[in-house]
């Protein structure tokens, strides 16, 4: 059974990181900045799931 689940999200990319991309996909989850480089969101997924959809929406093409 699919439940909405908060995520919290600390990066650190340094100097020469692709933060143009990250803000892109965390605009596409919805996210807000909580800070210095903290984003929260929620999901909908299965519990269970929940690193595999992570793991797979944050995947560059």
């Amino acid at each position: 059974m699919e439940t909405k689940k908060r995520v919290w999200i600390s990066y650190d990319l340094g100097v020469i990181g692709d933060y143009e991309s990250l803000y892109q996909w965390f605009d596409e989850q919805g996210a807000k900045e909580c800070g210095l480089n903290i984003a929260t969101f929620e999901v909908e997924v299965e519990e269970e799931k929940l690193i595999d959809y992570l793991r797979s929406n944050m995947k560059k093409e």
